[in-house]
């Protein structure tokens, strides 16, 4: 098989910051008021959603909040979003990370609210890389040491391309990688790996594979199949059993035993008239056939 695999990769899970919190502080100058926020994380694919929901209430003196929450891998910076109702947001205030505290003390913030939906887990940001002219949608991106591939849905420039599941791995920036661009090689098809995001995808390309293969083997004197080379006599061969061993041409009605040749390579046999069904049996490597 052939891969690309040039420069290195940039990916993420798509998580919103974790486990934000918010205390009323002493100081500042909000109103007393009930305050609702939720954080945002920017990675070099965009904006997550928001994090999940804090409140505080400022009272008295304490006219500000502190707030903190879990770092996000691979994050540039953050938003902390704030709003008087909850799950309503209306300004924010940016944090560049690796910080991942603010106190809000009613100072002037930006108008804005976070995302509903981010598509960011799909995106894969290149650095040295040139997609454009080296990768195609439905190849296989696998993130180096990972089980799980995703099959690519689209390329957008030599340094961006999404996928068309959402990643499930590690974040991870300046990551090595492999891009299965085909599978001709000793006709290797897409196998199926522990915790693969796309196994239906692989599966059918797989099975599609293994059909073209068959379908240009019958129209030569080569067919695939038992995972190896078999050559076959006359044409239009089809199973009529599918335990292996014997095998008929639909055009002369002829039964084929199958005979295993030294090296791996497997013979069809034109069965004796009259006309039966047989079955291979193999002992001490050496193949036999017995009537049905």
């Amino acid at each position: 098989m052939s891969q690309y695999k040039t420069g290195t990769v940039d990916v993420n899970d798509g998580a919103a910051p974790a486990s934000p919190s918010a205390t009323p502080a002493a100081g500042g100058s909000l109103a007393d008021d009930q305050y609702f926020y939720a954080v945002t994380a920017f990675l070099s694919a965009g904006e997550t959603v928001g994090s999940a929901e804090v409140d505080a209430t400022t009272s008295g003196s304490n006219n500000s909040v502190d707030l903190s929450w879990s770092a996000v891998t691979g994050a540039l910076k953050y938003r902390v979003y704030r709003g008087v109702a909850t799950g309503v947001y209306t300004d924010y205030y940016e944090i560049t990370a690796p910080t991942v505290t603010f106190t809000d003390t009613g100072a002037a913030a930006t108008s804005g609210s976070p995302p509903a939906t981010s598509n960011i887990a799909q995106i894969v940001i290149g650095v040295g890389t040139l997609f454009l002219a080296n990768v195609a949608a439905g190849q296989r991106f696998r993130r180096a040491g990972d089980l799980a591939t995703y099959t690519v849905a689209s390329i957008q420039t030599d340094l961006k391309l999404t996928l068309a599941t959402a990643y499930a791995g590690v974040n991870g920036t300046g990551v090595n990688y492999t891009i299965t661009k085909d599978f001709t090689d000793k006709r290797s098809y897409p196998r199926l790996n522990n915790n693969d995001r796309d196994w239906p995808g692989n599966l059918d390309d797989a099975l599609v594979g293994i059909d073209n293969d068959m379908q240009q083997a019958l129209g030569s004197d080569e067919l695939f199949g038992f995972s190896t080379y078999i050559r076959a006599v006359g044409t239009a061969i089809t199973f009529i059993e599918a335990s292996v061993s014997t095998i008929q041409d639909t055009v002369s009605g002829t039964d084929f035993e199958i005979v295993r040749h030294a090296g791996g390579q497997i013979e069809f046999q034109p069965v004796p008239s009259p006309r039966s069904t047989h079955k291979v049996r193999f002992t001490n490597g050496l193949a036999f056939y017995d009537p049905v």
